[in-house]
């Protein structure tokens, strides 16, 4: 079992060309520049793990999901179709070397994945 710390909840993914929210869109988290997928899971104590990508429902939310604290990781959502959304690249959430368990900072509310990845500038 793996010390885990929350990731986010009620994230939502827009479409980078219409602004609307992005069904089914899938996002996967790598370790930070690498083409290495982070471990990803269900629950606070590391306990069971998903897969990714992790799949957006049809109004584009992201089921809650959890990482390691104070591991760099890059977030790359994409559309159904693979088309880029904002990426949030180098981020750690937490403390130290995965130690210590914490929220991730402003991942308290529906707005702060609208702050991470908004609607396309333009």
């Amino acid at each position: 079992m793996s010390t885990a710390t929350a990731g986010a909840w009620a994230q939502i993914l827009y479409d980078p060309d219409t602004g609307a929210p992005a069904e089914f869109a899938k996002l996967y988290i790598y370790l930070a520049s690498s083409d290495t997928l982070a471990n990803v899971w269900s629950d606070r104590a590391g306990g069971t793990a998903i897969s990714q990508p992790i799949v957006a429902t049809t109004h584009g939310v992201l089921p809650q999901y959890f990482v390691l604290a104070g591991v760099a990781l890059d977030y790359k959502p994409q559309t159904s179709d693979g088309r880029t959304i904002k990426q949030g690249l180098n981020i750690v959430y937490g403390g130290a070397g995965g130690e210590e368990p914490s929220p991730a900072p402003g991942m308290n509310s529906a707005s702060a994945f609208i702050e991470n990845f908004p609607f396309p500038e333009g």
